[in-house]
């Protein structure tokens, strides 16, 4: 497998052609949910043992993913996991040439009386607790996504136990549908941004999941009073803004104002209007 062997040594993802890379595994991660606890093991043998994970491992030949999922999870918990669904990739090169490519997944039940095997001891663990010190460096970075619903995708070198170097990519439309419903008027891509820092989810990704919202029929762009364009939901009834003209921030105003056909000009004919009203918000009233 020459991809392999160009692989081998390599200590930044830039440095490699990853279209071309294949693993020489291929591997499967899952996490059982139950409520606010995850189900992790502590791995007593193979790559990773003494760590905390999730229970996976190598696919046999002709097995597909998911089928590999299920099975490790049985070998090295005696539970069959249910309610499977795809949670991302990642791809790991070492520089001693060994390299790895694992699908995750997370089940939302299991069938089954849970035990401790040969390969792993069970770990119930709270969503805000997990053992990330005594995990695999990259778990910190995907995990949180993967758990969160998200499919994100991947790319480590390392050295041994140590990470050199990491890429990562997240579908970032989630976090974004998340907050612009969660925002008290419409955002624009930098203040979204901001509000997702410490996701993972970079600028250029909210620029990509506004677009497909937009295009999706999920999101509508506004602009006011020519000051660049700015997303909400498309769902939302009717409503005008208040503008604060201190920190630019917009708010939605709920309600409507009265008589404004009787403004309209004879032989002209409404089909609509917008009200943007200006000033200072509270936090900047209160800075002053």
């Amino acid at each position: 497998m020459p991809a392999v062997r160009e692989a081998a040594g390599k200590t930044k993802v830039a440095d490699i052609d990853w279209p071309t890379w294949r693993a020489v595994d291929r591997a499967t991660l899952t996490f059982v949910l139950q409520g606010t606890r995850v189900l992790l093991i502590r791995k007593k043998r193979g790559l990773g043992a003494g760590k905390v994970n999730g229970p996976g491992g190598r696919l046999e030949p002709g097995e597909e993913a998911i089928d590999c999922a299920v099975r490790e999870v049985e070998e090295e918990l005696g539970i069959t996991p249910l309610g499977l669904e795809y949670r991302g990739e990642n791809l790991f090169q070492f520089v001693d040439g060994y390299s790895i490519h694992v699908y995750a997944f997370t089940a939302s039940r299991y069938r089954g009386e849970l035990r401790e095997t040969e390969e792993a001891t069970p770990l119930w663990t709270d969503l805000d607790s997990i053992p990330y010190d005594e995990m695999w460096e990259d778990d910190r970075l995907w995990l949180p996504h993967s758990l969160g619903g998200l499919t994100p995708q991947g790319r480590y070198i390392f050295d041994g136990d140590r990470m050199l170097d990491w890429e990562l990519e997240v579908d970032g439309k989630l976090y974004v549908l998340r907050a612009l419903a969660e925002a008290d008027g419409p955002l624009s891509a930098r203040e979204l941004w901001s509000r997702l820092s410490g996701t993972g989810v970079g600028l250029a990704t909210v620029y990509r999941a506004l677009q497909r919202g937009v295009e999706e029929g999920m999101l509508e762009s506004v602009e006011l009073l020519g000051g660049g364009a700015r997303y909400e939901p498309k769902d939302r009834e009717h409503h005008h803004y208040f503008l604060c003209s201190t920190c630019d921030h917009a708010f939605d105003l709920y309600g409507c104002v009265d008589g404004l056909e009787s403004l309209v000009p004879d032989g002209f004919r409404l089909t609509g209007h917008e009200v943007v009203l200006l000033g200072t918000c509270d936090a900047c009233g209160d800075a002053a």
